[in-house]
């Protein structure tokens, strides 16, 4: 089986994302691959994490000040397991989004790797499955065109 792709992201961050939505509502045919976790670093481990943290830090500076404000606030307690729950539970959210909107879009996702080698070529693509030591490698063929060149991947 061949599938013929307009784009293909390798890297499912903002940018990857961004570029292949962005031709999906074009009419192009897109391809997204991600090796770790759909949204990359800025969504799993950047960003959005660091934002939830700075928002909980930020509270815990209000209530602290808000007695100098006239407030009778009391901790009673705080848990760092909560928080960290919310926090992960926010980002799964966004993650787990992701899959319905590409799949809206028309927009292929291959959870695995590959390298791009010129700008129609993409070789030595693996698809990880379940376990990260299986890998079902994949072949990339270029395409000749002379007005759009495009990707065909043989699975």
């Amino acid at each position: 089986m061949t599938k013929h792709y307009d784009m293909i992201a390798i890297g499912a961050g903002s940018g990857g994302l961004s570029a292949v939505e962005r031709a999906a509502e074009y009419g192009k045919k897109c391809l997204v691959i991600e090796v770790k976790t759909m949204g990359g670093t800025c969504v799993n481990v950047g960003c959005v994490p660091k934002k939830v943290m700075w928002f909980a830090a930020n509270a815990a500076t209000q209530i602290n000040n808000a007695q100098g404000l006239g407030f009778a606030v009391d901790v009673k307690s705080f848990s760092w397991k909560k928080l960290k729950q919310g926090r992960d539970n926010y980002i799964k959210g966004i993650t787990t989004w992701y899959d319905g909107y590409l799949e809206k879009l028309g927009i292929d996702y291959i959870h695995g790797f590959g390298k791009l080698v010129d700008k129609n070529t993409v070789r030595d693509l693996c698809i990880i499955h379940n376990s990260p030591s299986y890998f079902q490698p994949l072949q990339f063929f270029k395409k000749n065109s002379s007005k759009f060149p495009y990707f065909s991947i043989k699975i």
